[in-house]
C-alpha cells in the first residue's frame, strides 16, 4: 500500500519546504529596508534606527538560513517567533522612522507588511496564516489610530484600501497553499508508484 501522510507529517513537510519561503522573503525585506533607509536618510542619526532594526532581522535570518542549509531547519515555534519579530520590527519602523513624513497613516513603510503576510500565508495552514494577518491588521489599525487618526473621508478611504490589500495578500497566499496541498495530495500516490513502495516525504526527524 502507498504511504499515507498523517496530519503531523503534512505539517512537518510544509514547515521543511516552506521555511525557505519565509527566509527569502525576509532577505528581500532586509534589502529593501537598508536601501530605503540609506536613500531617504538626511543624517547619520536618522539611519541608526532602521539599520539597527534591519541588523536584528539579518542576524536572525542568518541563523535560520544556516540551519536550513545544513538540513537542520528549526521547529515551528521558532518560525512563529521569527515572524512575530518581523511584525515588531516592521511596526517599529512604521511608528518611529518618520523622516519628516509623519506617523500612522502618513508613514509609507506599511508596505513592509506585505511580504511578511504573503510569505507566512504560503507556508502555514490558512487558519494560522489568516490569524497572523488579523494580528497584523489589528496592530496597524492601532498604530494609525494612535499616530494620526482617520478624521476625514480621504484618510478613511486610504486606510480601508490598505487593510483590504493586506487581507487580500494573506487570502491569496492561503488560497495558493490550498491549491498546492491539493496538487501534492493528488500527486503523491503516482510519485510513490513510480518509485515503488516507500515514503514520499522527508523524514520527520529533519524538522
Amino acid at each position: 500500500m502507498f504511504a499515507v501522510l498523517s496530519p503531523d507529517a503534512d505539517a512537518q513537510e510544509d514547515l521543511f519546504y516552506g521555511q525557505v519561503v519565509v527566509i527569502v522573503a525576509r532577505w528581500f525585506l532586509i534589502f529593501a529596508g537598508v536601501v530605503l533607509s540609506l536613500w531617504s536618510a538626511s543624517s547619520v542619526d536618522a539611519v541608526m534606527l532602521p539599520i539597527g532594526l534591519m541588523m536584528v532581522l539579518m542576524a536572525m535570518n542568518f541563523y535560520l538560513h544556516g540551519r536550513y542549509l545544513m538540513k537542520q531547519p528549526v521547529q515551528a515555534p521558532l518560525v512563529y517567533l521569527s515572524s512575530a519579530i518581523d511584525l515588531v520590527v516592521i511596526t517599529g519602523i512604521v511608528v518611529f522612522w518618520t523622516q519628516g513624513r509623519g506617523t500612522g497613516l502618513a508613514s509609507p513603510f506599511f508596505v513592509f507588511y506585505y511580504p511578511a503576510l504573503l510569505a507566512f500565508a504560503l507556508v502555514f495552514r490558512p487558519r494560522i496564516s489568516l490569524g497572523y494577518a488579523a494580528v497584523i491588521v489589528a496592530v496597524y489599525l492601532l498604530v494609525v489610530l494612535v499616530g494620526s487618526g482617520v478624521g476625514d473621508l480621504r484618510a478613511q478611504k486610504t486606510l480601508f484600501e490598505r487593510v483590504v490589500t493586506m487581507v487580500a495578500s494573506a487570502g491569496l497566499g492561503a488560497y495558493f497553499w490550498r491549491i498546492q496541498r491539493r496538487l501534492a495530495g493528488a500527486a503523491t500516490p503516482r510519485a510513490a508508484a513510480r518509485r515503488g513502495l516507500g515514503d514520499a516525504v522527508p523524514s520527520a526527524g529533519r524538522v
